[in-house]
């Protein structure tokens, strides 16, 4: 799985309409204090080699580096990132019978595509490390983010924002093959308790688990 989050790190922008970024400072503030916030989302992959396009259902739940992501359809998986530790689960499926399958691994150069999300919220000073553009379209500020350096996990993402919900609606961005990976936020709950067993996974006891 390979994910993108871009949030707090937008805060203190200095581009474009001062309207524009005071929406966006706005609601990355939001979710940078909540306690974590929860996304009903739909992740759409489409691959530019095998023209094929592959979509996913679930849950998101972020807090502060931290990333959960539940998916339903078309099957049951898992991936949980504590800010050291990922865990990616597939769970059995009429596909993949069995027990449940746990890949455990550390974050490194190899696979830090997976929690890009996390990571854009960490980045700081946007305007420098990237070239920004913003228009609007429809009732939304899009903003094209392009890298001034080649040598970055980032190259490039769109941010779509609902300007009259104050709500980031959609996140996509290319993988490092050339995938376009696009998550469509359909409900944003932003909730002010912590709730850290979101982000630890215990493996079930008829789990196999994997080292990568």
């Amino acid at each position: 799985m390979k994910f993108a989050f871009f949030f707090a790190a937008l805060i203190g922008l200095s581009i474009g309409s001062q309207s524009h970024v005071s929406t966006l400072t706005k609601i990355t503030k939001a979710y940078k204090k909540a306690g974590y916030v929860q996304f009903q989302a739909e992740k759409i992959v489409t691959s530019e080699l095998m023209g094929k396009e592959n979509r996913y259902k679930g849950t998101f739940f972020y807090s502060k580096g931290k990333l959960r992501w539940e998916t339903t359809e078309p099957e049951k998986t898992l991936m949980v990132y504590d800010g050291t530790i990922l865990w990616n689960v597939q769970y059995p499926s009429p596909d993949f019978p069995g027990d449940p399958q746990a890949g455990k691994s550390k974050i490194d150069k190899k696979n830090k595509q997976q929690v890009l999300l996390a990571e854009f919220i960490g980045l700081q000073n946007l305007d420098k490390n990237f070239e920004i553009s913003e228009k609007e379209e429809n009732g939304e500020i899009i903003f094209n983010m392009k890298a001034k350096e080649k040598n970055t996990s980032i190259t490039e993402a769109i941010i779509r924002v609902s300007k009259k919900d104050e709500k980031i609606l959609e996140i996509s961005y290319p993988d490092e093959v050339g995938n376009m990976t696009k998550l469509k936020f359909l409900e944003t709950q932003i909730n002010k308790k912590k709730k850290p067993e979101l982000f630890q996974y215990v493996p079930e006891k008829n789990a196999k688990v994997t080292e990568l």
